[in-house]
């Protein structure tokens, strides 16, 4: 990645230290007059360096992704409420992992809850609107 990508994802601070960070197999380079970054290991790689949980995936590196998510509609009638993204990007990210995108076409379903967790959200609430 280019290293101004890198500053732009988690801010310039951060950034540095990775910079700091960086050994063994990471290395430094030169191309088309502007300095990029390898990291072997990759995206988990970089999650390590910047201090982010890397064993499982959280969707959440900026936060934005929960941002976007916003109550649509409400059918008081059915007892329904429909949460949808407000961001496009976040949107595409989320259908990519749920429908599971990439190399080994991992499924990550997106905000997905057993009957337990149902139960456990719905116990002795009372909806009034």
């Amino acid at each position: 990645m280019p290293a101004g990508a890198l500053k732009a994802k988690i801010g310039i601070s951060k950034a540095k230290r990775i910079w700091k960070r960086l050994e063994g197999d990471d290395f430094v380079y030169t191309k088309a007059q502007s300095t990029w970054i390898l990291l072997k290991g990759g995206y988990k790689r970089l999650r390590e360096l910047a201090g982010k949980e890397s064993d499982r995936v959280t969707l959440n590196w900026t936060g934005s992704m929960m941002r976007a998510l916003k109550v649509t509609n409400v059918n008081e009638a059915e007892g329904s409420v429909t949460i949808s993204f407000t961001d496009n990007r976040a949107s595409e990210l989320a259908g990519f992992h749920h429908r599971g995108a990439g190399r080994n076409k991992v499924k990550r379903i997106f905000l997905s809850l057993s009957e337990e967790e149902l139960n456990k959200l719905t116990s002795g609430v009372k909806f009034s609107f």
